[in-house]
């Protein structure tokens, strides 16, 4: 069986998402007409919560009707998340629900792609939960699953609430896929922040920059390692990102791999990170492009491992750069 990457990137707007998108629209456009002194309002975190929050309800009934594992974790133990944050795991949760849609019903979807400039706000972020919300849909209507309507959200909710809850369907996603994320999906979500890193250096130092030397690789090195590789490395970023006046969401200190963690979770993890390096790269004057990271081929754990490590390097050489240039 061929293995079709995470980072797969495809065109938009076929059918029947698109006729989705459009009676969408249409829809919005009628209810202008019939109260013509309203006028649209920006999207709130709550807002995106609620469609979260069906999106879990009918991933759950799918899950009973095909007879798949659940998930059973506490709360990713986080604070202070920002959109950013939410909006790469809402693209990572889009790509499992399309994957999963391809494999029990053959049908095949676009990912609704989209390329922020600047701030991302919860707009951005519920296009893509919407979006991930008809697909699930999809799937339900396709095995003939009555979905209940779940409880209306009424409490308001912080960008927190709706990282934790993305996090959450995320880790049941990764358990009802028949191809699941591999290491090799890992290992690109990395190189990607490493390629973000590597031009931030080459910004701040040009005259300074040099390759850095891989790290040894140890065959040993399981899918948990990996992760509080990449808890480590958020944690040189979460400093980084505070001597250059921006900030991150803040991670348990005392948080680790949690018992039987596979390489879906690592990926989200691995988005997390890729998410807190990109304010740093955008802060640039000129933001310098990178060249673009591509399906590796086949590796393991330790191979992601080892990259992890290698993003670790680049962040420890930024942040020795910025705290030597702190008055």
């Amino acid at each position: 069986m061929n293995h079709k990457p995470m980072n797969a990137r495809c065109a938009l707007y076929d059918p029947p998402i698109r006729w989705f998108l459009w009676a969408s629209l249409t829809l919005a456009v009628v209810l202008v007409g019939l109260f013509p002194g309203s006028r649209a309002q920006a999207a709130t975190p709550t807002d995106v919560f609620r469609q979260v929050v069906q999106i879990q309800h009918t991933l759950e009934a799918i899950r009973q009707e095909l007879d798949l594992p659940r998930h059973e974790r506490s709360l990713f133990p986080a604070e202070n998340a920002t959109p950013r944050e939410v909006f790469t795991q809402a693209e990572s949760l889009q790509v499992k629900i399309r994957n999963l849609l391809e494999e029990q019903a053959r049908k095949h979807e676009p990912l609704l792609i989209l390329k922020p400039e600047g701030k991302i706000t919860p707009d951005l972020v519920l296009q893509v939960v919407d979006y991930t919300r008809a697909m699930t849909r999809m799937l339900a209507d396709h095995l003939k699953i009555k979905v209940t309507v779940p409880k209306p959200v009424t409490q308001k909710k912080t960008p927190t609430d709706v990282f934790q809850a993305m996090i959450q369907v995320n880790r049941q996603a990764n358990l009802m896929l028949k191809t699941r994320v591999n290491p090799s999906d890992v290992f690109l979500r990395v190189a990607e922040s490493i390629q973000y890193m590597d031009a931030v250096w080459m910004r701040l130092d040009p005259k300074g920059f040099e390759e850095l030397p891989l790290p040894v690789l140890d065959p040993s090195r399981k899918p948990a390692d990996v992760y509080n590789q990449l808890l480590r490395c958020l944690r040189i970023q979460s400093e980084v990102l505070r001597l250059s006046g921006l900030k991150m969401m803040q991670l348990d200190r005392d948080y680790s791999a949690p018992a039987g963690t596979i390489p879906g979770d690592v990926y989200d993890l691995a988005s997390l990170m890729f998410s807190e390096v990109l304010p740093l790269h955008a802060s640039l004057p000129d933001p310098p492009l990178t060249p673009g990271a591509y399906y590796p081929g086949p590796k393991g754990p330790s191979e992601v491992f080892q990259q992890a490590k290698a993003l670790e390097g680049r962040l420890w050489r930024v942040f020795k750069f910025l705290r030597s240039e702190r008055p």
